[in-house]
């Protein structure tokens, strides 16, 4: 008795063709490889660490923040003044997981001018961030 002879006949026959063949090699979309075999360049890679190294920078920066806020204050337009460490993960996760989704959709040429951007914006960032 096999794996799939509990499950109804036409069940089996739309699962079968998938289990029975040898394993197909897929292209791993979450890590450096799958990233290249995309459309992805090196200096693509490279600039998509560097946003995504700013932007942890940024967290940690803005959690100092959250713990001190009789200290700092938080300089960046879209984030509240004193964010809560909720509202910092919130905020940070869904950049990182936008960011990256946009950068996976739009052309090499577009990726290149709005990863700069992305880069830019958070050096200015963090760079903002002030004491009161």
């Amino acid at each position: 008795m096999g794996p799939l002879d509990s499950y109804p006949l036409e069940l089996q026959a739309r699962i079968r063709p998938y289990i029975s063949q040898p394993e197909r090699q897929r292209e791993p979309l979450n890590t450096l490889e799958g990233a290249l075999k995309q459309d992805w360049s090196r200096d693509d890679v490279i600039r998509q660490t560097l946003f995504t190294s700013l932007l942890g920078i940024d967290r940690n920066q803005s959690m100092a923040i959250a713990k001190n806020p009789d200290s700092y204050y938080e300089a960046t337009p879209w984030m509240p003044r004193q964010p809560s460490k909720g509202q910092i993960n919130n905020i940070t996760g869904a950049t990182m997981i936008g960011h990256a989704l946009l950068m996976n959709a739009v052309s090499p040429e577009w990726r290149k001018w709005l990863q700069r951007a992305g880069i830019g914006i958070e050096a200015a960032t963090i760079l903002a961030n002030r004491r009161q």
